[in-house]
């Protein structure tokens, strides 16, 4: 993520990056993780980690450490979750238009809402619930795309690239590209299934 928004201080590159509004839309990355450690947690509950050390001969990596992914299921239903719930706050005029777009990054249109405050409970729960399932699809094809895009350009880094973990890194690369294509192929299918 430093190396896609071209940041080269490396003191600075565990640290939070400015989140104002010309920031987020200069670098939409910016609106779903505010630093690396952020993205990297993301990636590593959804398709897990290994660790690779190289001997000494480099000839053959061994793997130390794995931590099992739980998939992107879990964060489909965190952020459904997420935006049923300020959804529901808006049309009970709990929270205002401006803090429900912040928080969310969607735009309903005023007349929208009204009709929406104004339909019987059955069919209001019914659009919420759709609502929230398009964001969360959104949302999970968004940082997945976010991902891969970090997860290439960390890969083909000059300083990875001349080191002995050349191999193994694009290797495990290309196999997690593969699988987070398939991801966002499977998540937007979902589209047409609600």
């Amino acid at each position: 993520m430093n190396l896609t928004l071209s940041r080269g201080d490396k003191k600075a590159w565990d640290s939070d990056f400015a989140t104002d509004e010309k920031s987020i839309k200069d670098n939409p990355i910016l609106g779903d993780f505010k630093n690396p450690k952020e993205l990297y947690d993301f990636v590593e509950e959804v398709y897990g980690a290994n660790e690779i050390t190289i001997k000494d001969s480099a000839a053959e990596p061994t793997h130390t450490n794995a931590i099992a992914g739980r998939g992107y299921e879990r964060k489909y239903i965190e952020y459904r979750n997420d935006y049923i719930k300020l959804l529901r706050e808006y049309l009970a005029y709990k929270i205002k238009r401006d803090e429900f777009e912040k928080k969310t990054g969607q735009i309903i249109p005023p007349a929208e809402v009204d009709d929406l405050r104004l339909l019987p409970d059955y069919q209001q729960d019914v659009e919420i619930e759709s609502r929230a399932q398009q964001y969360a699809i959104n949302k999970v094809s968004r940082a997945l795309l976010f991902a891969k895009q970090a997860l290439k350009t960390g890969v083909y880094a000059p300083d990875l690239q001349q080191s002995g973990m050349k191999g193994p890194a694009e290797t495990e690369f290309k196999n997690l590209y593969y699988r987070i294509q398939d991801d966002i192929r499977e998540i937007r299918q979902r589209t047409y299934q609600y």
